[in-house]
């Protein structure tokens, strides 16, 4: 009997064996199941959708122009901008006739034949001021109206202190700084010079900075810069007078280029002063 057990014996250990592992898996089966009523799983929440009002840029106020050009077209459609220059008269319309480049040096704008004419640039030149150079006209009246305050450059004190001007579109404000005021000849200044040709431009700015006048040597003018050139007579036949200024700010559309080469003087800019409404 004995012989028996011990001949079993090897038998029972493995069928024990056996039983503890076939326990052990189903055990860890049985722990591993999911459980017969799991949890919902958490719905997803809704994005908020972003109001127009929300995702809108910030957009700039309008531009205020303080010239009711409706009014002044109306009279007159040649009218396309208006100069100003403070601590002076000149505070006008600018006109520029399509095909007469002599009728507004004898006419007002609301085409009365005067000898005072009216302020004016030649078909020559755009109206968008985007030319080299832009020449605009003015007769210099003993009254003391239209161009006759473009002499004030001639005092030093007064160019250092009234360095800036402005002209308006219907679209724009244009700020200036004048840069040179001198006696010239009487030399037609778009007819002498091709101011598309950059050389041709480039060489005529360095004789600017040469004449004998009051002239800001320190403005670093090249020929992507935007120039006007203010224009009107000394009393002599031979000589003309001129106010330049360059381009140094722009407000409205279409936008201009200004070149960042550009050094404006240390004096600081005078506020434009709103001009009044033309009447007849």
């Amino acid at each position: 009997m004995k012989d028996l057990l011990n001949k079993k014996k090897p038998l029972l250990i493995a069928s024990l064996s056996a039983f503890i592992f076939v326990a052990a898996v189903v055990i860890i089966l049985v722990s591993g199941k999911e459980p017969e009523n799991p949890p919902p799983a958490p719905t997803a929440r809704p994005v908020p959708e972003l109001s127009a009002e929300a995702i809108s840029v910030p957009t700039k106020p309008p531009l205020v122009i303080p010239i009711d050009f409706a009014s002044l077209q109306a009279q007159n459609p040649h009218v396309y901008a208006w100069i100003q220059i403070p601590d002076t008269n000149i505070n006008y319309p600018i006109l520029q006739h399509p095909e007469d480049n002599a009728y507004y040096l004898t006419h007002t704008m609301f085409g009365e034949q005067k000898t005072e004419g009216s302020i004016y640039t030649e078909n020559y030149n755009t109206k968008d001021f985007n030319d080299p150079n832009t020449i605009i006209y003015g007769h210099n009246m003993k009254n003391g109206s239209m161009f006759k305050h473009l002499h004030k450059f001639e005092d030093r004190s007064f160019f250092d202190t009234h360095r800036t001007m402005y002209i308006y579109t219907p679209t724009q404000i244009l700020e200036y700084t004048i840069f040179a005021a001198y006696v010239s000849d009487n030399a037609h200044l778009l007819y002498t010079y091709d101011f598309s040709n950059p050389n041709v431009y480039t060489e005529y700015l360095r004789a600017v900075m040469m004449k004998k006048g009051h002239i800001d040597t320190g403005m670093n003018l090249n020929s992507a810069n935007k120039i006007i050139t203010l224009q009107t007579c000394t009393g002599n036949s031979e000589t003309r007078y001129l106010v330049q200024a360059v381009l140094s700010k722009v407000q409205g559309e279409p936008d201009i280029i200004i070149p960042d080469t550009l050094i404006l003087p240390g004096s600081a800019p005078q506020e434009p002063v709103s001009p009044e409404a033309v009447t007849q």
